[in-house]
């Protein structure tokens, strides 16, 4: 069941999909990124180049930004420090950005309603490139493709922040949804992102086939891999 990748749609993927519904979904996944760690695990990432240079403004893309939690949780830490910074965020369902406009505070943040899938899609240039829970609706050789073009578009890195395909992650998840009560989109497309989602050895041999200077790849806690591929 989890030897190989699957290849299961996400009803939060169906462009169309709005309502009650996905507002609460997002919420949810906001809890569930804040309270498992993904947010603070990209923050952490990013915030490691950011203090390399510190008087430059860099200019951050997340792609496939969903409700922009992780820009969010970036423009926080720059307002703090007292630091300028450039925000992109780019997802293919508008009613997901629309969604992500309302959370925005004093955050600045340009959401750009693109879909990322598509083979005309061209990344702009930007210092530094973010993602979380995205990767997997590549297949393998798209994914090699797309990282290919895109990774000149970089100044600094690449990040993404992905979950790893195993039977634990799988169960524990199943159990938690129907603890806490989540919606039946949350819990059904949680599970299926598990299932969709890589090893490490399967990330190891995507990467090793682009042209990349180099690329790290950890595990973090909640069952998920850090991957900063560097330009």
């Amino acid at each position: 069941m989890f030897d190989t990748r699957s290849y299961l749609k996400e009803e939060m993927d169906n462009y169309p999909t709005n309502g009650v519904m996905l507002n609460d979904s997002l919420s949810k996944l906001s809890l569930i990124n804040k309270y498992l760690g993904n947010t603070s695990i990209t923050l952490k990432a990013v915030v490691e180049i950011l203090e390399r240079k510190p008087k430059e403004i860099f200019h951050i893309v997340d792609l496939g930004c969903g409700a922009g939690d992780n820009l969010r949780a970036i423009g926080n830490w720059c307002i703090k420090k007292g630091r300028k910074i450039k925000l992109t965020g780019i997802d293919g369902n508008k009613n997901i950005l629309s969604y992500a406009m309302s959370q925005n505070d004093k955050v600045k943040i340009n959401y750009k309603h693109v879909n990322i899938l598509d083979t005309q899609f061209e990344l702009e240039r930007c210092d530094i490139v973010i993602s979380s829970h995205f990767i997997y609706r590549f297949t393998d050789a798209e994914l090699i493709h797309f990282i290919s073009r895109s990774s000149d578009k970089v100044r600094s890195a690449i990040i993404f922040s992905e979950l790893q395909r195993h039977v634990v992650p799988y169960v524990a998840f199943s159990i938690f949804g129907r603890l806490f009560s989540l919606n039946t989109m949350v819990l059904q497309d949680g599970l299926k992102a598990i299932k969709n989602s890589f090893q490490k050895r399967e990330l190891r041999d995507i990467l090793k086939q682009v042209d990349v200077s180099s690329f790290n790849i950890k595990w973090k806690w909640a069952f998920r891999y850090l991957i900063i591929i560097k330009s």
